[in-house]
Parts: C-alpha cells; structure tokens; sequence
C-alpha cells in the first residue's frame, strides 16, 4: 500500500494523464486460510486512496492463489470465481477488472505446457469464463478485461508466446482453424 497517496501525487499522476490505477488484489494476502478471516486492509486502503484523488481503479484479480485454492501459480477456477464475485461485491466503486496477471509466464502459471499443449490458455480460459461470470452478476456495468499477456514467451519449455496463446485460448491454429483437441 501507498503511505504517501495523497493529493499531491495524485494532482502529479492527474498532470500526466492518468486516469485509472491498476491495483491487485492478492488473493494469498486477503484468504490465506479458507475458512479464515479475510485481510481488507490494504486493498481497502488503496481502493480508497485512488479514489478519494478523484481516479478510477482497475482491479487485477489474482495472483498469487492461496494453496487452499489449488496453490501460488495453478488456481482452482471456480474459487478464482467466488473470490471475484466477493471484490466486485465489496467494491461497487469499481467497473474495470482482469483475471490474473500474464497467465502465459510461468512465474504467474504453471504448469505452462503438457506433451507439447500450452494447457495454461485452457486453466486461463475457465478462469476468465467464471470469473468473468461472477463480476457480471455483482452489476452489468462492470467490464472484464481479457488477456493481460507479457510479451515473453518460449517453445515448449517456459512461458507461451503471446500469439500461440491467444490462438489455444480461442482454439484455432496458426490458419485459424478449429484445434481439434479435449480441451476444445
């Protein structure tokens, strides 16, 4: 959290152009436990802090996932879903939102690849679909980004190249024709 939020840096972030503050909602750091209390501070704190300087918030869901939720880098997509569902609640302030950060690297995602698959655009796709399901309930005014890729990627052995990603994650190939796999 920012200690130092205040008019003036928001008066300096207004003069250069800037609109809306992206913030992440750290699953791990607000549920660690599933059952237990839930830890607002900080995301309360900077939600409140970007607003009150007169901007709008985005609202990255994600990462890292507590391991009750399937662990750091694989979430279970249906609890990514009732943890967006819950944000979206709590904070009716907020119509712009993205599911998790650069789902194609690995340091956000593993595993990346099976026998030669990219199966993290298919984990990604769910996640996205029920999430995005979740904050459409909570007000049809709330938008759902797509995507969010880095531009890094590999070949089999480390993150997916953003374009290969894309492609798997709408199932089509490099001809743009229908993939013909289970997870299609």
């Amino acid at each position: 959290p920012c200690t130092s939020c205040g008019a003036p840096g928001d008066v300096r972030l207004k003069l250069l152009g800037v609109n809306r503050v992206r913030i992440n909602a750290t699953w791990s750091q607000i549920a660690p436990k599933e059952n237990g209390p839930r830890n607002w501070t900080n995301l309360d704190r900077a939600v409140k802090a970007v607003t009150a300087g007169g901007l709008r918030v985005m609202i990255d869901v994600g990462f890292f996932a507590p391991r009750w939720a399937g662990g750091s880098r694989m979430p279970d997509p249906e609890k990514l879903a009732a943890f967006a569902g819950t944000l979206a609640e709590r904070y009716p302030q907020v119509r712009l939102w993205t599911i998790w950060n650069e789902p194609n690297h690995p340091v956000f995602m593993q595993p990346q690849w099976r026998d030669g698959v990219p199966v993290s655009a298919h984990v990604y796709s769910r996640m996205h679909e029920l999430g995005y399901a979740a904050i459409k309930k909570q007000s049809g005014d709330n938008r759902v980004l797509l995507g969010g890729l880095t531009s890094m990627g590999g070949d089999g052995r480390g993150g997916v190249r953003p374009l290969r990603f894309l492609r798997e994650l709408a199932c089509v190939d490099a001809r743009l024709q229908p993939l013909r796999r289970a997870e299609c």
